[in-house]
């Protein structure tokens, strides 16, 4: 009877691995076959952007000047700012600005009113004819901006707009060009570091674009016009500028293939 119940124990237990192995053996061949998917055709893509900046001294200036005046008649506020205008030139030609160095970028003459509210409605009257002519000065030599300023307001000039330290073209095409290298240099390191977190992989670019970022060096509008009222001082105004950044950045897609 003994030798009935083990008998009956081991066949009961053979059965039940038997069972077993039926429910698990499809599971796991089926991560089995997943896995080997994985390992015949690991590539994977990854995206990634990258910046990039690079620092230039300015190797050009441009000052927007100009002169205002008001006068009774629309003739006589013409002439006066011509007049006053070609002196203004004059100064800047004896420090060695030329006529294409000087440029005109605004020019207006307007009847100018005085508002009267105190009574019913309102009432205007005519107090006299605003010109206003603006024109930029450049120069390639950026130590000559406070010069320029000085000698334009010894001339007569009544109006600053700004000052603007920049970079020529050929300056420009170079570091935007330094600054892109730059920016795709980075956003390729930081798609390999993504990659090589799943093992040793070959990477290779499949898509990139770019774009870049500039923005001269503009002199403080409030301290420039202050340069106007200390023309008659003997101590010459000092404008000098920083570096300029030029600022570039990459996104891309790349192809990360195990080794």
């Amino acid at each position: 009877m003994r030798l009935s119940i083990n008998l009956l124990f081991v066949f009961a237990a053979a059965l039940a691995i038997v069972a077993l192995s039926m429910f698990m053996t499809p599971k796991a061949n089926g991560i089995a076959a997943i896995e080997a998917s994985f390992s015949a055709d690991a590539s994977f893509n990854v995206s990634a952007s990258g910046s990039g900046v690079v620092y230039m001294t300015p190797d050009k200036v441009d000052i927007y000047l100009g002169v205002e005046t008001t006068e009774k008649t629309a003739k006589d506020s013409q002439q006066e700012n011509a007049r006053i205008m070609a002196g203004v030139k004059g100064a800047l030609k004896a420090i060695g600005i030329s006529d294409d160095d000087m440029e005109t970028t605004a020019y207006s003459l307007y009847p100018e009113y005085q508002y009267d509210y105190s009574g019913y409605g309102s009432k205007r009257t005519l107090i006299g004819y605003k010109t206003s002519h603006y024109i930029k000065v450049s120069s390639a030599n950026t130590n000559k901006a406070g010069e320029i300023v000085d000698a334009a307001s010894g001339g007569g000039a009544n109006h600053i707009g700004s000052i603007a330290f920049g970079l020529k073209d050929v300056t420009m095409a170079q570091a935007k060009m330094d600054a892109m290298r730059l920016a795709t240099v980075d956003a390729a390191e930081k798609a390999r570091a993504i990659a090589e977190v799943f093992g040793s992989v070959k990477m290779s670019p499949m898509a990139l674009s770019a774009g870049y970022d500039y923005q001269p060096y503009k002199y403080d509008y409030t301290r420039a016009e202050m340069a106007l009222g200390s023309s008659d001082s003997a101590v010459p105004t000092e404008i000098s500028a920083g570096d300029i950044s030029v600022s570039a950045s990459v996104s891309g897609y790349f192809r990360a293939t195990p080794q």
